[in-house]
């Protein structure tokens, strides 16, 4: 990549023999598009060396099974422990087939619903905590989050937290789903007032898609991260 130190936008997808990208990734990527295996094989470098780097698409040559998904976001996150995450407010990665979100999520799914709505563990926040995976089945090729922290005992809402700058294309004209990382920093910084309140004063989280039409319903699922295996 010598010459390219100010590549943004880099599309890898459907080179045949291409194993891994050569050479150190331009430090100004911010958005990747490659098939499965090569980028599970340069993630790591990825995240460590892209500090703007902030999506990656993979292609949907060939079967992407679930336990493969599963696989990627895992080592995604033990990258994240890595690696200086806090300079990105998220991270977001497309895999191809929408319909995966009903084998990735066994219980903490939501079928056809226009938003979706958890309520958290009492003390779902420790130090081990790192953020959230959200994933969803947008249906048309924009998409763009809105993320809500609500607090206890608070129905006017006067503390709730909201974080809403995910607004990108999905380049995608095939049916796909979208995982969404959220480290806690983002929701925690988030627009609204905090003042006087800890983590697990707020026991619910609302997610809605801004470019969602008003007809549309989507199959959500959510997974809280945590550094080491964490017993809820």
């Amino acid at each position: 990549f010598k010459g390219l130190l100010d590549l943004q936008h880099l599309n890898v997808q459907f080179c045949q023999n291409l194993n891994e990208l050569p050479g150190e990734p331009p430090p100004n990527l911010e958005e990747l598009f490659a098939d499965y295996h090569l980028a599970l094989k340069s993630i790591k470098d990825l995240l460590i060396n892209c500090l703007k780097l902030y999506k990656i698409g993979i292609s949907n040559s060939g079967t992407v099974s679930s336990e493969q998904v599963n696989v990627f976001l895992q080592h995604f996150l033990r990258t994240c422990i890595q690696c200086d995450f806090r300079q990105r407010d998220y991270f977001v990665i497309f895999f191809p087939d929408q319909d995966r979100i009903l084998e990735l999520f066994n219980n903490d799914r939501f079928i056809n619903q226009e938003k979706m709505s958890i309520d958290l563990y009492p003390s779902w926040h420790t130090d081990k905590f790192m953020g959230f995976w959200i994933c969803y089945s947008p249906a048309g090729q924009y998409t763009g989050l809105e993320a809500t922290l609500v607090c206890k005992s608070d129905p006017e809402r006067k503390y709730s937290l909201k974080y809403n700058s995910i607004h990108r294309y999905s380049r995608f004209k095939d049916p796909f789903i979208c995982c969404v990382y959220i480290p806690f920093e983002t929701l925690w910084n988030g627009e609204g007032n905090k003042e006087g309140k800890n983590p697990n004063d707020y026991y619910m989280l609302e997610v809605s898609d801004l470019y969602r039409k008003w007809e549309e319903l989507y199959n959500w699922g959510i997974k809280p991260g945590y550094s080491i295996k964490h017993a809820s």
